[in-house]
């Protein structure tokens, strides 16, 4: 009877050493003190802001009545140019491009919107929350690179990864569908357009973005302007549904209406 159960308690314990031995290891624990607060290194973007400058995209063109707006003056080659003067033209006609309502604004045309924002800092992302459509863009700033080849997927806000030269964000932004506009005067641009940004608080109340264009296929040369955003301290981001409040509805003749509820 001690032999039986002698040779029973032996092969129990050689199951639970070959359990011990396939069992996954557990998870090293982190050597070293606990690190430091990440928001005493990265600088403080908290509350909601709201452009300053019109919906202009350039800042300097004086604002124009009505919703088409003022002829902009982008550095672009002839083919843009004449794309973009018959856009006005048509416009000023009363029929202006066709844009539905609940698609979205994308890059940089968000970063002129009529709707504030609200910024997410921390060590590996910088997140910018629009309350127009809910749209965010998220810059990546734990040193990738952009997707390479026929990995980087054309989209509205296109991929975009940034680094920080002290309290500067700087952005670039690669990625970006060709049949967007750039503001609601409808100024095109290409897909091979590269935005480049330096994002930074200037003082308590005052975010101010320098935003860069470079687009080989249509412009002629780089084309840079400077957007300033205001602190709203007693603002919200609220929730908006385009599709309960479609604003701009097309028409049966084609034309973008403006509907206000």
């Amino acid at each position: 009877m001690k032999f039986i159960l002698a040779g029973a308690a032996a092969t129990a314990l050689l199951a639970a050493s070959a359990l011990a031995a396939t069992a996954p290891a557990a998870p090293a624990k982190p050597a070293g003190p606990a690190p430091k607060p990440w928001t005493a290194t990265l600088p403080d973007w908290t509350g909601v802001w709201m452009q300053s400058d019109g919906t202009n995209f350039d800042p300097s063109v004086p604002r124009g009545q009505g919703g088409v707006g003022p002829r902009q003056q982008p550095p672009f080659n002839e083919q843009y140019k004449k794309l973009y003067n018959d856009r006005l033209d048509s416009a000023a006609a009363g029929k202006p491009l066709a844009e539905p309502g609940c698609l979205l604004s994308g890059t940089p045309r968000i970063m002129r919107s009529p709707y504030p924002m609200e910024f997410a800092v921390t060590p590996k992302q910088v997140w910018i929350t629009h309350e127009y459509k809910g749209e965010v863009r998220r810059i990546y700033t734990d040193g990738r690179k952009h997707p390479a080849g026929d990995d980087l997927e054309k989209t509205y806000h296109g991929h975009s990864i940034g680094h920080w030269e002290g309290d500067t964000l700087v952005v670039e932004t690669v990625g970006l569908r060709g049949d967007t506009t750039i503001d609601s005067t409808s100024m095109p641009h290409s897909d091979a357009l590269v935005v480049r940004e330096r994002i930074r608080r200037v003082d308590a109340e005052t975010m101010q973005d320098q935003i860069t264009l470079d687009d080989p296929k249509a412009l002629v040369r780089p084309w840079t302007v400077t957007r300033t955003y205001k602190l709203k301290p007693d603002w919200t981001i609220k929730e908006f549904i385009c599709a309960e409040n479609d604003r701009n509805p097309i028409g049966a003749d084609g034309a973008t209406g403006v509907t206000l509820k």
